[in-house]
Parts: C-alpha cells; sequence; structure tokens
C-alpha cells in the first residue's frame, strides 16, 4: 500500500466526504476491490446492528422509533468495533464513508476513538456544480430503491451538507488534512485520481485494467505483495521477457507500470490467452 505504514499499530483512517452524489461510496467500492482498504459506513453499520438482535439495536430501534437522531457515541462505537473486528484479521487501511458528517460526529469520533486511530486526511469529492449532484441523484434513483433519491429530497440534502459537513471540510482543511478530488470528473478519472494522491499502485491504470492485472497474479497463485517469476509471467501473456525486466522477478507495481506504458500489447495478449 502507497499510502505509508501505520504509526505504531494504529489503523489509518481517511475520512471520506462530499455532497450527495458526489460518488463518495462509487469510488470506496472500487478501491476495496482491488486495494487494501476496509470500506466502513456508518449507515451500514447502523442498519445491520439494528437486525443483530443485540442490546445496542433495541436502542437504536427505540430511538429511530421515537424519531430521534442515534447518539453519536452509539454511531461512532460501532466504527471503532468494525475497524477493531479488521485489524484482527490483518487489515489496516479504513475508508470512513460519510463521515464525520456534523461537529457532533467530531466530537464523537475523539471521546471514543481519539488517539486509537491515525487519521491521515480527508477525501473530498468536490463538485462545485450543484446540477451534476442532482442530475445523477436523480438517474440513481431510477434503479436505487432509495426514498430519498428524488429532487425534492436531493435538495434538503444539498442544504443539509452546506450547513453541517462543509464545514467540517473547512475545518480539516485548516489543518492540511483534506484531498480535493474534482467529483464532476468520470468515475474513471476520479478513480485515477484518488489513486495518485494516495500514492497507490496502479495508479494510471482503469479499474478494468486493474482487475486484468489482478487476475494475472492471481492465476499465477500470487498475492499483490509477491513477485512473479518474469518467465511464468511471460509465458502466461505472451510477450517476451526481456520487455519487461532484465531480472528474474518483477513486483506487481512494476508489471503495472509496464502494462500501463505497453497496454495494447499486455491486455490484447491477456485477453487472447484467456479466451
Amino acid at each position: 500500500m502507497g499510502c505509508s505504514v501505520s504509526r505504531g499499530g494504529k489503523p489509518i483512517v481517511y475520512f471520506v466526504l462530499g455532497g450527495p452524489g458526489a460518488g463518495k461510496g462509487t469510488q470506496c467500492t472500487m478501491l476495496k476491490e482491488h486495494h487494501e482498504f476496509v470500506h466502513l459506513s456508518a449507515g451500514d453499520l447502523l442498519r445491520a446492528e439494528r437486525k443483530s438482535g443485540s442490546a445496542n439495536a433495541d436502542l437504536i430501534n427505540s430511538y429511530i422509533k421515537e424519531g430521534k437522531i442515534v447518539p453519536v457515541k452509539i454511531t461512532v462505537g460501532l466504527i471503532k468495533k468494525a475497524m477493531d473486528d479488521a485489524k484482527k484479521q490483518g487489515k489496516i487501511y479504513f475508508l470512513i464513508d460519510g463521515f464525520p458528517r456534523n461537529q457532533d460526529n467530531v466530537e464523537g469520533w475523539e471521546e471514543v476513538v481519539g488517539d486509537a486511530a491515525d487519521v491521515r486526511g480527508v477525501l473530498y469529492f468536490m463538485c462545485e456544480d450543484d446540477n451534476i449532484l442532482v442530475e445523477r441523484i436523480v438517474e440513481r434513483g431510477k434503479t436505487s430503491g432509495r426514498l430519498d433519491d428524488n429532487k425534492e429530497a436531493i435538495t434538503k440534502r444539498l442544504k443539509t451538507y452546506y450547513e453541517s459537513t462543509k464545514p467540517i471540510i473547512d475545518m480539516y482543511e485548516k489543518k492540511n488534512l483534506v484531498l480535493a478530488l474534482d467529483a464532476a470528473k468520470s468515475k474513471t478519472e476520479v478513480y485515477q485520481l484518488v489513486k495518485s494522491r494516495l500514492s497507490l499502485p496502479m495508479a494510471d491504470l482503469t479499474f478494468e485494467e486493474e482487475a486484468t492485472i489482478l487476475k494475472i497474479w492471481d492465476e499465477l497463485k500470487l498475492k499483490p505483495n509477491q513477485s512473479a517469476s518474469v518467465d511464468e509471467l511471460c509465458e502466461k501473456i505472451g510477450v517476451d521477457a526481456k520487455d519487461i525486466s532484465g531480472e528474474s522477478t518483477v513486483t506487481l507495481a512494476k508489471f503495472a507500470s509496464y502494462a500501463q506504458a505497453n497496454k495494447e500489447k499486455v491486455f490484447k495478449e491477456a485477453e487472447s490467452k484467456s479466451t
């Protein structure tokens, strides 16, 4: 992982913020699939906990039934538990999607998690044209089934975002923790930009090209952090060994760089070998 090492074994956290329809969830899902991130959403964790039958579930349901906001300590406690569980499986990189949304969230995080996590920054999916966000949400609403994916709801959500969340982004900006990303660009362009800003491997490849590279590694029975035999790799994709490396092995990052510079050769050969 290119976004540096953990300090004292603490989980490394990136908050993910931006207006509704900015593509936060989409980008988190893509990063989770091809890189080493755990994607956590406060809303998803609350929904899962409500169905768990735990003591917390009864408490959460009672708040929601009465139309009250679930206490931030409960929400942050669920995020912390999810991180602790993931850490036991060797995961240390976390994307926390749509959090912190307001000052109450910030204070709850400091009280419940505090120095137990290493917050490296905020991925800010910035879109200055609200019309783009509205269009995306309305389009998403045709298939999402979400009751709030409509023009009336998006107007209210944008108002809440500007009143409550944008000041939080501004606060982190003053601490030099914000990585601003142009969310008006295409999904592919934003994905490549995020990878570049986080110094992740395969930054110049599309999601689909990454999938091909990772499939090759998987078929060679290798993990992303393992090097491949150049001879085996060349036999697999049908290219000349001397074109890739003068050494006997090659890392995934180095092969990805080679693939970026030789897209037609690598991806066409890989596709023909798989058919």
